[in-house]
Order: C-alpha cells, then sequence, then structure tokens
C-alpha cells in the first residue's frame, strides 16, 4: 500500500524557511513597534505640555529586539525638569542678573499661573533658571522644577495610548511578515 504525498516537500520547505526566517522577522515587526511607540509619546507630552520635542525625544530610547531576544521596549530616564524648560514669562534676564516680581510658568497646557515668590536668574555659564529664596544669605536660594517625562508619560493615560499604539503597529507588522514568509515559500 502506497501512500501519496504530493507537495511533503513544499511543506518541509515552508516550515523549515518559517524557522530560519521567522525571528528575525519578528524582530524587525517589535523594533518598528518601539521606534513608533517612542514617536507617538513624544507627540502626545508635546501635545499635552509645554515642552519641546527634542528635551523629551532625548530622554526615551528604544531597547532593540534580535532573533535570540525577541522582547523590544522603550526606555525613559529623566528627572525632574527644571522650569525654565517649560513656558515661563518673564522668558529673558540679562547674564549675571536676576528678575525680580514673580514668574508666570506653565508646564500644563491650560494650565499654571504666577508664582509670586520665584525670580529668574542667569548665571555665568549662560544656564537660566527659576528660582525661589529659601533664607536671607545671598545664596540661600534653590531651583525649581516640574515634572519629569516618566511623569508627564503617566498622565492623561498617555502611557495606554502609547502601548495600544505599539500593539497595533506590531500585530500589524507580524501579519505582514506572516504574510511574507508563507507566500514567499
Amino acid at each position: 500500500m502506497n501512500i501519496d504525498v504530493t507537495g511533503l516537500e513544499i511543506a518541509v520547505d515552508v516550515l523549515q524557511s518559517i524557522t530560519t526566517q521567522a525571528p528575525n522577522e519578528v524582530a524587525k515587526a517589535l523594533n518598528k513597534a518601539a521606534t513608533k511607540g517612542k514617536i507617538k509619546a513624544t507627540a502626545l507630552i508635546v501635545r499635552n505640555y509645554y515642552v519641546d520635542r527634542s528635551t523629551v525625544y532625548e530622554t526615551m530610547t528604544v531597547k532593540r529586539a534580535g532573533a535570540s531576544n525577541l522582547e523590544a521596549g522603550i526606555h525613559v530616564r529623566s528627572s525632574p525638569m527644571a522650569l525654565s524648560k517649560f513656558k515661563i514669562n518673564p522668558t529673558n534676564v540679562p547674564i549675571g542678573q536676576r528678575q525680580s516680581g514673580g514668574v508666570t510658568a506653565q508646564v500644563r497646557k491650560g494650565g499654571g499661573g504666577l508664582i509670586e515668590s520665584a525670580f529668574l536668574v542667569r548665571y555665568k555659564s549662560g544656564h537660566l533658571s527659576v528660582v525661589e529664596r529659601t533664607g536671607k544669605g545671598r545664596n540661600d536660594i534653590r531651583d525649581l522644577y516640574g515634572p519629569s517625562v516618566t511623569g508627564m508619560l503617566g498622565t492623561n493615560n498617555i502611557r495606554l495610548m502609547v502601548i495600544d499604539d505599539m500593539k497595533s503597529t506590531a500585530a500589524a507588522a507580524l501579519e505582514s511578515v506572516l504574510d511574507n514568509v508563507l507566500g514567499g515559500a
């Protein structure tokens, strides 16, 4: 009794090509999703906060996936940002001098207000800082800070929206990969 197995060689070739191509293609799909997630996170933060896109973008790094490690993600490393990185008024003060009378600061769009005890200082290095007095001495001042990028990412469901976008991008890329692998073999 003979069993006719027409197409068995083709099926074996397809299965072998899947096992050799799949990890690299899946890694590409995951890396694409993580990169798009970084761009989306930056855009959402800039839409909700008065902060430069480049300031937010440079705090994020994409952990890339490889064929042996199919895991990609976005790492955000930031500390609280100086209030001078956000929208402040007045915006300028000469080097070596200070401005008094309060500072109006807006961190989130639609929020903010006057900080009466704050003033601007431009150090000799050129750095502009929003500070307030802590004592009576000349150097008894402290810088004022806004939230970190990590904190901004956790508000208004920004993080959840980025994760959903990354999932849909990865799913679409994986579907395309499967079509290419199965159709190309």
